[in-house]
């Protein structure tokens, strides 16, 4: 289990769920679609809100209507969506690395069993 914080929300969560993994997935694939569309052209401003909104629907995607709003109130800075989305990346790596770690210790001692049963 993990604990995730940031602003006024905190969440304990399994970075293995597979249910908790896909809807990740999900919304960085939504994420990086919607970065994709961002318009330089316009008022700076504008585009900060937009880019802003991005975040706020990744965390809400990821865990739940209103987690924005209780990570970031009123506030929309993309310095502080920033660092709350690489936060909850620098989690998630963390339990990708000891993953692909794992993998291999598992399906080597898989393949030990399947053997011994083989002869």
């Amino acid at each position: 289990m993990s604990v995730y914080k940031f602003g006024n929300f905190e969440v304990e969560f399994d970075p293995t769920d597979v249910a908790f993994v896909e809807r990740y997935e999900a919304a960085a694939e939504n994420y990086q679609n919607k970065v994709k569309a961002i318009s330089t052209n316009g008022k700076a401003s504008e585009t900060m809100k937009f880019v802003c909104g991005i975040f706020f629907e990744t965390f809400d995607d990821i865990f739940g209507a209103g987690t924005s709003k209780q990570m970031f109130g009123k506030t929309q800075s993309i310095d502080l969506c920033i660092k709350a989305f690489k936060s909850l990346i620098d989690i998630m790596n963390d339990y990708s690395e000891t993953l692909k770690k794992l993998i291999p210790i598992t399906t080597n001692r898989a393949m030990k069993r399947s053997n011994k049963n083989v002869g």
